[in-house]
């Protein structure tokens, strides 16, 4: 009986745990995603949760150094797609050592506040 008991809780771990991980999230999440690039980063603002679910961003993408200041400001709507997220902007930026970059992106969906940040 204990084989047993002990078969199927490791059937639900290779199978159950994985159907778990692949499945959307049911809450909603903002991530900023941050890839280096050839002198520079690559940065992708994603919005994840129920599929189907619509929304509204503001992104605002700072960016200052020796050259100076710059700013950036993106918005607009969103659909999070079948597979739980929306990617709702891509920035690559140029970068030296001295440079410093702050991104906030607020997120409202059914009414609800969201907001994310990232700093470098």
């Amino acid at each position: 009986m204990i084989n047993v008991w002990l078969s199927l809780a490791l059937v639900f771990l290779a199978f159950g745990n994985s159907a778990l991980a692949d499945s959307p999230p049911t809450q909603m999440r903002c991530e900023i995603r941050e890839t280096v690039i050839p002198d520079g980063v690559r940065l992708e603002s994603v919005v994840r949760g129920l599929p189907g679910k619509v929304g509204r961003y503001q992104l605002i993408l700072q960016k200052t150094g020796s050259g100076g200041e710059s700013t950036i400001g993106q918005g607009g709507a969103f659909t999070i797609g079948p597979s739980g997220e929306s990617s709702v902007s891509t920035n690559e930026l140029s970068m030296s050592a001295h440079d410093q970059i702050h991104v906030s992106l607020k997120v409202s969906v059914d009414a609800r506040p969201l907001s994310c940040e990232w700093r470098r």
